[in-house]
């Protein structure tokens, strides 16, 4: 897992954790601040975002994409 920190001054004030594929898409992420979020990130089989999932507290989203022949 790679974390992204979030610093004023030295302090660090937030860090997101961030989890990726072997094809170094991501996956993941996970922040673990106030109103903490979490999200998921699944692809097709053209590496295209397919779908995204997120949490923020108890309440779930979700993203789904649909893409013409084009790829728009």
């Amino acid at each position: 897992m790679t974390q992204e920190r979030w610093k004023n001054g030295a302090s660090t004030i937030r860090t997101i954790g961030l989890t990726y594929d072997l094809a170094g898409r991501m996956t993941a992420a996970n922040d673990d601040g106030t109103n903490a979020r979490v999200f998921g990130y699944l692809y097709d089989e053209l590496s295209r975002v397919d779908q995204i999932k997120w949490s923020v507290g108890t309440t779930e989203f979700n993203l789904k994409s649909v893409f013409d022949d084009l790829s728009r």
